[in-house]
C-alpha cells in the first residue's frame, strides 16, 4: 500500500453497507477518470454492492468500479477515521 495511511483500508474490502471516506487513490491509470466522476480524496462513499463489479453511492450517483481499480482506493471508515 505505498502512499496509503496505515489506518486505511482498500476498498474492495467493505462489506454492503458500509461508509467510508476516501482518503488516497493509488497511482492506477484510471486514478484521474475517477476523481472525473466524483470519487476523489475526502469524498464519502457507501457500498451497495460488494464483487466484481464493486457499486458504491457517490453523493447522488452510483459507480460501478471493478475489484481491482477497487483496491486501488484506500478508504477510511467510521470505525478507522
Amino acid at each position: 500500500m505505498v502512499g496509503a495511511n496505515p489506518a486505511t483500508i482498500q476498498l474492495s474490502t467493505l462489506s454492503i453497507g458500509s461508509c467510508a471516506k476516501v482518503r488516497h487513490i493509488g497511482s492506477h491509470v484510471q486514478a484521474s477518470r475517477l476523481r472525473e466522476i466524483g470519487l476523489c480524496e475526502g469524498q464519502e462513499l457507501e457500498v451497495l454492492c460488494a464483487g466484481d463489479p464493486m457499486i458504491c453511492r457517490v453523493g447522488a450517483c452510483r459507480v460501478g468500479i471493478c475489484i481491482k481499480l477497487a483496491s486501488e482506493v484506500h478508504v477510511a471508515t467510521s470505525n478507522s477515521a
